[in-house]
């Protein structure tokens, strides 16, 4: 009886000790966005003048996510993780109007490295469920507008492009999944993440001005193709609107900075490693 027992233990303790240890892991996964916030509207104006707007609902969260994850399990049901992901965003239109000379649009796409530590628990065992919750904060990164003016006939398209950059900005994710056991080491997983992320603006750069063809970006003084985003404005500050005497033309232009919402739900699909 004792031998028996003993026997359960040692058996036990074998397991537990398998399912400690050292992993990595490789997914690949596909975002849509969360429809909580305005970022921006359609208008149609009619040949008689009537017009109608109607708001576009979503956020630039959505697309595609390709994740590194290294992490380290404690024991059978707990562990932590870090990943490292690189997220391709969806494009995204803001601004859609139409007019009886033609339109203007405008489209937002972005890319971001990102780094998800994140805490562990499961049920163990081959088939195991498991949920995971800790951060998300990117570390780099931007976002490209693209603007187009095709109104006026008689100056030709207008076509501007914007680069965005982010400043320091922390959020939070969450998942729940399944991990199936191939092998001692090689482990396949499927789960569905929930990213919550707002990033504060810091920068926009005008990357090209172009009107009928020619190019009018290099004429441009550093006022009207930068900003730099601020949290106050006043008298001092680089703003025409806010300062009447002493604006720098050759210095960005400041405005209040504002955020963007970057949440978004995502199923992800990979492969892990258990070393």
């Amino acid at each position: 009886m004792k031998k028996g027992f003993l026997l359960g233990v040692l058996l036990l303790g074998a397991g537990a000790v398998s399912a400690q240890g050292l992993y990595a892991g490789f997914q690949v996964g596909y975002g849509m966005s969360t429809s909580t916030d305005v970022v921006g509207s359609t208008v149609v104006v009619s040949s008689t003048g009537d017009q109608t707007e109607t708001n576009i609902y979503g956020t630039y969260g959505g697309g595609t996510n390709f994740g590194l994850n290294v992490g380290y399990n404690f024991s059978e049901h707990f562990g932590a993780e870090l990943g490292f992901n690189y997220f391709l965003g969806s494009s995204v239109v803001s601004t859609d109007v139409t007019v009886p000379t033609g339109g203007v649009t405008v489209t937002g796409k972005s890319t971001q490295m990102r780094l998800t530590p994140l805490l562990v628990v499961s049920t163990g065992g081959d088939f195991a469920l498991y949920g995971k919750g800790g951060f998300v904060l990117p570390v780099g990164g931007s976002t490209i507008a693209e603007y187009r003016d095709d109104t006026n006939p008689l100056i030709g398209e207008v076509q501007q492009d914007f680069e965005s950059k982010g400043a320091m900005s922390l959020g939070f994710q969450g998942a729940f999944g399944v991990n199936y056991n191939l092998s001692d080491n090689l482990s396949l997983f499927g789960e569905l993440s929930a990213v919550n992320l707002r990033i504060k603006s810091a920068t926009r750069m005008m990357t090209k001005n172009t009107v009928g063809g020619a190019d009018f970006l290099e004429s441009m003084d550093a006022y009207d193709k930068e900003i730099t985003y601020v949290d106050e404005l006043n008298s001092s500050s680089n703003n025409s609107s806010y300062n009447l005497t002493s604006v720098d033309s050759n210095s960005a232009k400041e405005e209040l900075a504002t955020k963007t919402n970057f949440s978004a739900l995502f199923f992800n699909v990979g492969i892990k490693y258990n070393f």
